[in-house]
């Protein structure tokens, strides 16, 4: 909590630089927040290891699955197939395409 609340006075402190430097003080820090260095950009903590993939029936949005960000195309069309929303509203139908966008979504055309 501490690390991220330094983050957040840091950033904040252009704007509202009294207050900031009450709540650093606040903190335990004995040095001012003027001279505390700038947030680095940590580019792993943007990464995820799962995306949620939106499911489509006949290009209706009927469902969203979790899966690692590293499966292939096939493994999720495998997937979307045997997602209980789309088996639903495919019930009865033929597929005739299924349409992978890796990363953001499986649209299954179904007549």
């Amino acid at each position: 909590f501490s690390s991220a609340m330094a983050t957040v006075l840091t950033m904040l402190s252009p704007v509202t630089p009294h207050l900031c430097e009450e709540l650093w003080e606040d903190l335990g820090n004995d040095t001012p927040l003027a001279a505390a260095a700038w947030p680095a950009w940590d580019e792993a903590a943007t990464q995820s290891d799962t995306l949620t993939i939106a499911l489509q029936v006949n290009g209706k949005l009927r469902g969203t699955i979790e899966v690692p960000a590293d499966m292939d195309k096939d493994a999720l069309e495998a997937a979307a197939r045997k997602d209980e929303a789309v088996l639903r509203h495919t019930n009865g139908m033929t597929i005739r395409r299924v349409i992978v966008i890796p990363k953001k979504l499986v649209n299954i055309v179904a007549g």
